[in-house]
């Protein structure tokens, strides 16, 4: 399965600066599962390195299984290229299986 119009590293690199900077409260009691589900929100997709850089996520994949775990229907597609990463996608009502 391909996520269609996902955005380039450059762009998703920018969103996760965006998000930093206007998003995340490093000091608040929110936790990292928090900030994954906030961030699939507003961007609709999340890739590890966007978590690390938005909010410091180092084990998104741990974080992406609590949440699935807490009933939330998340899907994952494996980018596969010079170095492979997951993409993950929080399934909203209406969307449809490939």
């Amino acid at each position: 399965m391909e996520f269609r119009d996902y955005p380039s590293e450059d762009e998703r690199m920018q969103r996760a600066n965006d998000y930093r900077l206007h998003s995340f409260k490093g000091d608040g009691p929110h936790t990292q599962c928090y900030y994954a589900l906030d961030y699939l929100f507003k961007y609709q997709s999340i890739t590890p390195l966007e978590a690390l850089n938005a909010f410091g996520c180092m084990r998104l994949g741990a974080r992406i299984s609590d949440l699935r775990a807490d009933g939330y229907d998340i899907e994952t597609e494996i980018h596969k290229g010079r170095k492979n990463y997951a993409i993950y996608r929080l399934r909203q009502d209406g969307d449809e299986y490939e």
